[in-house]
């Protein structure tokens, strides 16, 4: 990546954090939203059912329901197996457009993953950010529809949430791709130095999950259809 980039990525966190830290109210909302996004990525109903457990059948074993798992019940994560940590690692990389170093359960992800997820993890983040991006900003658009029923400074104020929600979208992205490629290298010596039984069982696993997850990056986009 070149010197332009990480100097647009170091504005870009300022701003990002910076921005959200002042406007406390609407970070909770957009956490939620990115969190029904993924719902959007595996191509299942963006409804706020799915954040209560009213998902059908066919959505149980989605990447985006561990995301929610996590987000919303907030389930330790110390004593996570091998396949969980699989599971952990494409459920978020695949589907959560914000790039975690840290669990909502207070797990660190470098910690939590061993060296063979955290580079399955960081790849897969990389690999599937145009999807997720696409299917947030789908999902952001919508939500002007929501305000078109009030009075005009209710529309006016959608108007302004969806493009809050635009940008946050777009600069979760800058500072996720930084992130990731950072991580790629640094995690996974976390990984491995606290994990190192998980990061030998998982080795072949997260290899060929590298595959699915490059395939995923492609066919996710084509859910934006439905």
């Amino acid at each position: 990546m070149s010197e332009k980039f990480w100097g647009v990525w170091i504005i870009a966190i300022v701003v990002l954090f910076g921005w959200q830290a002042v406007a406390s109210d609407y970070k909770d909302v957009y956490n939620m939203k990115v969190v029904l996004a993924s719902y959007g990525v595996d191509g299942l109903s963006t409804t706020s059912d799915n954040l209560l457990g009213l998902s059908g059948s066919d959505e149980s074993t989605s990447g985006a329901n561990v995301v929610a798992l996590i987000e919303t019940i907030q389930p330790s994560l110390k004593k996570s197996e091998a396949i969980e940590k699989r599971a952990l690692s494409t459920a978020f990389g695949e589907n959560d457009l914000r790039y975690h170093l840290k669990y909502a359960s207070g797990n660190f992800v470098p910690t939590t993953l061993d060296f063979s997820t955290n580079i399955l993890y960081n790849y897969s983040y990389m690999i599937n950010t145009p999807s997720k991006l696409i299917h947030n900003l789908k999902l952001d658009f919508t939500l002007d529809d929501v305000f078109m029923s009030g009075s005009k400074l209710d529309q006016l104020h959608g108007k302004f949430v969806v493009l809050t929600f635009v940008i946050w979208d777009i600069l979760h992205t800058v500072v996720g791709l930084g992130l990731a490629f950072i991580m790629l290298f640094i995690g996974c010596i976390f990984g491995l130095l606290f994990h190192p039984i998980h990061s030998i069982l998982n080795f072949f696993p997260a290899m060929w999950q590298i595959v699915v997850t490059s395939w995923h990056g492609l066919s996710n986009l084509f859910n934006l259809f439905k």
